[in-house]
C-alpha cells in the first residue's frame, strides 16, 4: 500500500488484508501469504487465483477457497499442500504467525516427517504453541525463502 492508500502488489501473490486496502494489517503474516501463493504457483505451475483483470483476481484472493496445490498436480505431498494451504489461510491468525513457525514446518516437511508437518499445519498459531527453542531462533526470512526457491519441487513429490 502507499501512503494515500493505494493497493500496489501483484494480485496473483496478494494477501485478502492487502487485496481490501486494510494498511494497518500489513504485516509478517501478509509476507507468508505471499509466499504461500508463490510458493503454490512454483508447485504448481500456475497462480492460485486467475481473473481476466487485477480486481477480479484481488477478489478471488478475499472470497474464494484456496485451492490444494495437489489438485493441479498430483505429485505435491500432502503435507506440502498442508503447508501452502495455511500459508494462505483468509484470516491471518490461522497462518503462521511467523517465519520461524514457517522455517519449522517447511524443515520438517523436507526432511520427510509427514506427521510432524500435518500437526504444525493443524495447531493454531500463536506465539505460545511454539517451541521455545525455534522460537528464540533468528531465521532470517531470506533463508526460508532460499529454501523454497533452491530446492528442486521433485523434493516436495513424494
Amino acid at each position: 500500500l502507499t501512503l494515500d492508500g493505494d493497493v500496489v502488489g501483484t494480485p496473483y501473490y496478494m494477501a485478502p488484508e492487502q487485496a481490501k486496502g486494510h494498511s494497518g494489517k500489513i504485516d509478517i503474516r501478509t509476507d507468508i501469504y505471499a509466499l504461500g501463493a508463490t510458493l503454490f504457483h512454483m508447485l504448481t505451475g500456475r497462480p492460485p487465483f486467475e481473473g481476466d483483470t487485477a480486481p477480479v483476481i484481488m477478489t478471488k484472493h478475499i472470497r474464494e477457497k484456496v485451492p490444494q496445490a495437489n489438485r493441479f498436480n498430483m505429485e505435491v505431498s500432502e503435507a506440502a499442500t498442508r503447508l501452502v494451504a495455511k500459508m494462505m489461510a483468509k484470516e491471518r491468525s490461522q497462518r503462521y504467525q511467523t517465519g520461524e513457525e514457517l522455517a519449522e514446518a517447511l524443515e520438517r516437511i523436507l526432511a520427510g516427517d509427514e506427521s510432524a508437518a500435518r500437526r504444525l499445519a493443524s495447531r493454531p498459531s500463536s506465539s505460545n504453541s511454539r517451541n521455545p527453542a525455534i522460537s528464540n531462533a533468528r531465521i532470517p526470512a531470506r533463508r526460508v525463502t532460499c529454501e523454497v526457491s533452491s530446492r528442486n519441487t521433485s523434493d516436495w513429490r513424494k
